[in-house]
């Protein structure tokens, strides 16, 4: 089981590209070409959690890549993010003062 793949790093090093996700549209574009895709000539952050859904799909990611991005979760009756979303309660053993 692999723990992290190659399409996955670049497509961390295009969401590092914070400041102007411009800058990172060739990270993507290198994945694309790997696959077979046509390239981008821009990226957004809906094109780059479009790239997230098709590398990731159905490995348990993509929630961590919503959390990180603080963006609603593509389905049909779309949650507002928030931290009854993202956040995990903690036990009551974690809570509790003995």
């Amino acid at each position: 089981i692999p723990l992290l793949r190659l399409g996955e790093m670049y497509l961390i090093a295009a969401e590092s590209q914070s400041n102007s996700l411009a800058n990172g549209v060739s990270y993507i574009n290198t994945l694309r070409k790997n696959r077979g895709v046509s390239n981008l000539q821009t990226l957004t952050t809906t094109l780059l959690q479009y790239e997230y859904i098709r590398e990731v799909y159905g490995e348990g990611q993509l929630f961590f890549m919503y959390k990180r991005m603080y963006s609603s979760i593509i389905r049909s009756n779309n949650p507002a993010p928030s931290n009854a979303v993202f956040v995990v309660p903690l036990p009551d053993t974690e809570t509790e003062n003995r």
